[in-house]
């Protein structure tokens, strides 16, 4: 079982990435508290790169102004689907994938599952703050749509 998780990007507008957590067993989506506690050694840390106009919307002073409240967390939102867009495209070319994969970003439950011929998410939309990161890395990962 495998877990990528976004940073907290809304508060972290500067430097947008991704961890990756493995585990010896699935802990569903009942609750997600087994999500802290992986059994891999760190993985490298990915820069996602794509959204900088995105990142410099987070950055500005605009979002955090409470007037633009509930346009700033459907904003959030959509930042993670797309984070889980981006995951499934690349699931779909990994040909040796024979467990789940969970998707979200940090405080976020909102997690989409993809797995073994089963590219289609399932959700669930509860938000926690027991999420940990860990891990250091170059490489980038580009979230632009490619068609």
């Amino acid at each position: 079982m495998a877990y990528t998780e976004m940073n907290g990007f809304d508060i972290n507008p500067r430097l947008w990435f991704c961890d990756f957590f493995a585990y010896t067993s699935y802990g569903g989506h009942g609750h997600y508290d087994w999500l802290s506690d992986w059994q891999s050694e760190n993985f490298p840390r990915y820069t996602i790169r794509g959204m900088e106009a995105l990142q410099a919307v987070y950055a500005s002073s605009a979002f955090g102004d409470k007037s633009f409240r509930n346009t700033a967390d459907l904003s959030s939102l959509l930042v993670v689907i797309r984070f889980q867009k981006f995951i499934k495209r690349a699931a779909a070319q990994m040909k040796l994938l024979r467990f789940p994969l969970l998707v979200t970003a940090h405080d976020f439950d909102f997690i989409a599952e993809f797995g073994p011929g089963n590219l289609n998410p399932s959700t669930d939309s509860r938000r926690s703050g027991k999420q940990r990161t860990c891990g250091i890395g170059p490489k980038p990962l580009d979230v632009r749509e490619r068609h």
